[in-house]
């Protein structure tokens, strides 16, 4: 199913991005305090795509997703891919999280199914 027409990225509804082959992808969310840190001073934030759920030797990383905290006290971050890295991207499904690393301290407030619709124009 094409997820051109879906611009949500709602957690709650299982909704995962929609993201266009070869096109630029943006998207900044709030992550609420209760399944995060409340504050994410002094954390750093990795993300990636994979093809496969579970991280058992034949997991792929499609790619890693680059992740920029907007706002350390509101919990902003915004996800981004380049066109490049999109146009690599052949499966119809990837799986990502976002996790927010500080020492030994890791938490993954998000999680899910990212949909990759193939580019029209070439």
């Amino acid at each position: 199913m094409a997820c051109r027409t879906q611009h949500n990225w709602d957690g709650a509804t299982g909704n995962g991005p929609c993201i266009i082959q070869g096109s630029s992808y943006y998207h900044a969310i709030q992550i609420a305090s209760d399944v995060g840190p409340v504050s994410l001073i002094g954390w750093g934030v990795r993300s990636q795509l994979r093809n496969k759920v579970a991280d058992d030797g034949d997991s792929l990383i499609l790619a890693t997703i680059d992740v920029t905290i907007v706002d350390y006290v509101a919990r902003i971050v915004q996800f981004r891919l380049t066109p490049t890295q999109t146009q690599a991207l052949t499966a119809s499904e990837a799986y990502y999280d976002l996790e927010f690393f500080n020492g030994s301290e890791v938490a993954n407030p998000i999680w899910g199914k990212a949909t990759i619709d193939k580019e029209y124009t070439r």
